[in-house]
C-alpha cells in the first residue's frame, strides 16, 4: 500500500510539473479555474494543455 502512495504521490509531481511548463509562474490552484473554460482552453492551446489539466483534475478529483 505504500509502494502504491509513493508511486501517486510521483505521478502527481510529474502532473503538476507538466502544468507548470505550460504556465510557468502560476500554481496549479491559480490554473484549474481557467482550466474550466474547456472550450477556450482547446481553441488557445491544441498542444495538450486541455488533455494536461484534464489528466490531473482526474487524478486529483477521483482518486483522493
Amino acid at each position: 500500500m505504500r509502494g502504491q502512495l509513493e508511486a501517486m504521490q510521483a505521478e502527481m509531481q510529474q502532473i503538476q510539473l507538466d502544468l507548470m511548463a505550460h504556465h510557468e509562474g502560476l500554481t496549479v490552484a491559480e490554473q484549474i479555474p481557467a482550466a474550466l473554460n474547456i472550450t477556450d482552453i482547446q481553441a488557445r492551446d491544441p498542444s495538450g494543455w486541455y488533455q494536461c489539466i484534464s489528466r490531473y483534475i482526474s487524478k486529483v478529483a477521483f482518486k483522493l
